[in-house]
């Protein structure tokens, strides 16, 4: 299973901005728009505006992107003129996933309440004690709000512990001073005043131990707000230069957009070519991408690591074409993935496999299937459905990090293991998988929500009721039946099937089962690849555990695509 995008937790975002090149121009006094930028390029920006309201309340407001790994769709933050906090407003976008989460405070207390994928998310309650700043996720707007109350402070001596509010958790806050600088911004360098701000965030469930986020606010001379830097990956911003320009992610190859269809609704995705090849003319071979589970844009990015983007660029270097795209409901898709089902899912990848086909740029009898997790748990039924509706089955088909097995096994598989990663005593992990296995009976039918509550105590109930609606809806229980092993006897087409050997969320079991599934249903065209050292999105990595993805380096580990790349080869030769 792909990881699951944490948008609420803590300033875990604002510590990996990136953004665009700037030109090298002084920054305008009352610019209120921002470069984010690292190693002197950049692919991201941030906006900020201030003003107060009809009842004399304060209002920070900003919007911002980073091209390919998220966008923050709306912030809006009111204080009393005390700095309390009133209200905060968050949409963000990342990973195919948008939120949004509403926060009235009042009486002491944080009441939240969450929106994703058409479902309600409640949040716990959580108590504000003493100065206490509005920090919500990836929101440089809050942080213009923290830096208008420190401009008042010497920023040569200062030096407090407060609160920060990151829904849903109340973290501590330290703030020191660090006097006057110099810092570069863009071609030019500004004199500002610093304060370091540390966030310590908790230890939060299959984690094994905090963090703590470091940043450094710098200041113009009179207060207002500058900008930022992080020491730990070298990016800062700054304010836009007036003759700059807010670019995208350039493609290293020519990108298409195409739109088809799946039922009654519209998908949206990107055509990726290969540079034209003198010795190589005429249509060529191409894949369509497969994402993870949970909504997902076309680039499947997770912890900032454009996992379909790269792919595409390694594949349209060796020679072969890409399509991948949006899941329905997400970015420029219709539908309402909140409806979706693993059918639903499997029937879109082959509308994408036709339209595809379709295509003057494409070899029709040379278009095959690469799923990722969840993507490669469908591609066997994929590629049935493909043969079925089109009467020729795809040229070949990659499952990475996939699984024959029926999905409530693999959840109760990842559940054991977060269980041993927090460090639960035996008591406590026969309650959860009982807890775990009340919930399987409910989404059956074969008991109610009462009981599955009944059984719970009260931070599990917190839980459980803001993961209600996902519970029960459709994609869960379908995902819950599904096992692929009756699909695999029907595939036909050469099947390459990768795994990292350190995936902790579909261990290296799984590929093996896998390899060992289709050779035990007589197919003959299996190559098995084991990667070392590499985790579930195919990085070199440490552990292999999610919390850690973000940490990676953004790329695949060296052989992933070359071996994807040599097994289209291989398929090439068989035709």
């Amino acid at each position: 299973m792909r990881c699951p995008v944490a948008l609420f937790v803590g300033l875990t975002a604002l510590a990996s901005l990136v953004a665009p090149a700037a030109s090298a121009s002084a920054a305008p006094a009352d610019s209120l728009r921002y470069l984010l930028e690292k190693d002197g390029r950049g692919a991201g920006w941030f906006s900020v505006s201030r003003h107060v309201d009809a009842s004399g309340n304060q209002v920070y407001r900003g919007t911002g992107e980073k091209p390919g790994s998220y966008k923050l769709r709306r912030c809006e933050i009111v204080t009393t003129p005390a700095w309390v906090p009133l209200h905060l407003n968050v949409k963000i976008s990342a990973g195919g996933q948008t939120i949004e989460i509403e926060t009235e405070f009042r009486d002491g207390k944080a009441v939240s309440e969450g929106k994703a994928a058409g479902s309600r998310i409640p949040f716990p309650e959580a108590k504000i004690e003493g100065q206490c700043f509005v920090l919500p996720n990836s929101s440089p707007p809050a942080l213009a709000l923290l830096s208008d109350f420190l401009a008042k402070h010497d920023a040569a001596t200062y030096k407090a512990n407060l609160k920060a509010f990151a829904p849903p958790l109340v973290v501590d806050l330290e703030v020191t001073g660090l006097g006057t600088r110099t810092v570069p911004a863009g071609g030019t360098s500004a004199q500002v005043r610093a304060f370091e701000l540390k966030l310590h965030v908790p230890r939060q469930r299959g984690q094994q131990t905090g963090r703590t986020i470091s940043l450094i606010l710098h200041q113009y001379p009179d207060g207002r707000f500058h900008g930022f830097e992080n020491a730990d990956d070298q990016t800062r911003a700054y304010p836009l230069p007036a003759d700059a320009t807010i670019e995208g992610i350039a493609a290293a190859f020519p990108e298409k957009t195409l739109k088809f269809a799946s039922g009654a609704d519209s998908l949206a995705g990107s055509l990726m070519l290969p540079a034209p090849d003198p010795a190589r003319p005429g249509p060529r071979g191409a894949l369509v991408f497969v994402s993870g589970s949970g909504p997902s844009d076309r680039d499947e990015t997770v912890g900032g690591f454009a996992v379909f983007r790269a792919l595409a660029e390694k594949l349209a270097a060796a020679g072969y074409a890409s399509l991948r795209y949006d899941d329905r409901g997400v970015e420029d898709s219709g539908g309402d993935y909140g409806q979706v089902t693993m059918d639903i899912l499997a029937r879109d990848a082959v509308a994408a496999a036709l339209a595809l086909r379709a295509r003057p740029e494409i070899d029709p009898a040379r278009v095959g299937v690469l799923g990722h997790s969840e993507g490669a748990i469908l591609a066997a039924q994929i590629a049935a459905l493909l043969a079925q509706q089109s009467g020729q089955p795809p040229w070949c088909v990659v499952m990475m990090a996939g699984s024959p097995h029926a999905g409530r096994d693999i959840i109760l598989q990842q559940q054991e293991h977060g269980l041993q990663a927090g460090g639960f005593s035996p008591e406590q992990v026969e309650h959860k998988r009982a807890l775990q296995r009340q919930v399987f009976a409910c989404v059956d039918g074969r008991a109610d929500w009462a009981s599955v509550l009944a059984m719970a105590d009260t931070t599990e109930t917190q839980a459980l009721e803001m993961q209600r609606g996902f519970i029960e809806g459709p994609w869960f229980k379908s995902f819950l039946d599904y096992a692929a092993a009756g699909w695999l006897k029907q595939l036909k087409a050469p099947v390459l099937v990768l795994h990292g050997e350190l995936d902790t969320q579909l261990p290296p079991a799984h590929g093996a089962a896998l390899r060992d599934s289709l050779k035990a249903a007589g197919h003959e065209r299996v190559s098995y690849v084991p990667a070392r050292g590499v985790n579930h999105l195919f990085q070199v990595a440490k552990t292999g555990e999610a919390d850690e993805y973000a940490d990676l380096k953004p790329e695949f580990a060296p052989g992933v695509a070359e071996r994807i790349a040599a097994f289209l080869g291989m398929c090439e030769r068989l035709k």
